[in-house]
């Protein structure tokens, strides 16, 4: 056997599949791209619209609810339950919204959108609510844990911030143990990984880049990198690779770390990860970049 054989041999015993686009039903071709739409002014509307794209979706909550002094402003709050925080829903949103707007005096015109900015700036005791009204923008916030408000008349819906879910205490890492340093590893929630990060490196200059990757799982990636440590260069190399990557599903760190290395078939690791954030942030003071990935605690260097 040749050399030039053997070679084609072994890169194939290695060679990945790529994923494939999940198949269309026969019906998807004739139903309107939902994607591109804007919220109507009718709330009935948009209730019909939202149910057809969440169709046999169970742990989708539709709580709907009267507004103002005679009850007759329409509205309703969407959730995904299990991901969204009963105790803020309860608390700060619904009761807020039971209550309290039975004040809304329902003489004047335009009595819907000033009911929709009463709410918004007054009622709502939450700390992040944010005005969209892309369809595709809503319905990826609700996927993530975030409840959406719509008001009849009104062709925009505030997006609250109630995301909560079940994850692990920050712990010792299992597979980097020290006798002396921190027993702090990264979690699964990057959000968690880029806090670790910033009690070590407290600077304004420790930059924190989001990205998403993968059609179908929509994991979130954060870039971290020392503004003016790191190589501009490097950096934009790591924006351009990843911005590059077209998959499907990104369940762990190694799918990046596989799609944006220089030579996928080497057998020398040309990307260092890492559960630790002290190492982590050592990295990062010496000019590296670190790509933190939901879901999975092993950062890559």
């Amino acid at each position: 056997m040749g050399t030039n054989e053997f070679f084609k041999i072994f890169r194939g015993l290695f060679t990945t599949k790529t994923i494939q686009n999940p198949k269309k039903h026969p019906s998807d071709d004739n139903e309107k791209h939902w994607e591109d739409e804007l919220l109507s002014p009718n709330l009935a509307e948009n209730i019909s619209l939202i149910k057809r794209i969440f169709k046999d979706c169970s742990d989708v909550v539709y709580r709907e609810f009267n507004v103002g002094m005679e009850q007759k402003i329409s509205g309703v709050l969407i959730w995904m339950d299990g991901l969204a925080d009963k105790t803020t829903l309860n608390s700060n949103i619904m009761k807020s919204l039971i209550d309290e707007t039975r004040f809304i005096s329902p003489n004047g015109n335009h009595i819907n959108s000033r009911s929709f900015s009463l709410i918004r700036d007054s009622l709502l005791s939450v700390a992040d609510i944010k005005e969209q009204d892309k369809l595709n923008d809503i319905v990826q916030s609700v996927l993530t844990g975030e409840s959406m408000l719509l008001i009849d008349g009104v062709a925009m819906s505030l997006i609250v911030s109630t995301k909560s879910w079940e994850s692990r205490d920050v712990s010792e890492p299992v597979t980097e143990g020290v006798v002396r340093g921190p027993r702090q590893g990264f979690t699964e929630n990057v959000r968690t990984g880029t806090s670790l990060l910033r009690r070590i490196i407290k600077t304004p200059q420790l930059k924190m880049e989001p990205f998403k990757v993968g059609t179908l799982t929509q994991t979130d990636l954060v870039v971290a990198y020392i503004e003016g440590l790191a190589s501009e260069k490097v950096v934009e190399e790591v924006r351009r690779r990843i911005n590059r990557i077209n998959i499907d599903a990104v369940i762990e760190s190694g799918y990046i770390e596989e799609l944006i290395e220089d030579q996928p078939f080497s057998l020398f690791p040309q990307i260092e990860h890492t559960e630790r954030p002290d190492k982590a942030a050592a990295q990062l003071l010496e000019g590296r970049v670190v790509i933190l990935t939901d879901g999975t605690p092993f950062a890559l260097i």
